[in-house]
């Protein structure tokens, strides 16, 4: 199977398309993740040791 394509469906999830290339079956899925911008891991990162370049 190979990912042929990403869509945004709506906040915090994409349709995933995926598509054999032995048999040309086409399987769609909803793929729920986490807003980046938004998520606890990034205050840590930002909190951690991040530095500007001297």
């Amino acid at each position: 199977m190979m990912l042929v394509s990403i869509e945004p469906e709506r906040t915090g999830a994409d349709l995933n398309t995926f598509q054999c290339a032995v048999c040309n079956h086409v399987l769609t899925i909803l793929a729920a993740h986490e807003d980046t911008m938004h998520s606890k891991a990034l205050g840590r990162w930002l909190l951690g040791d991040l530095h500007p370049p001297r």
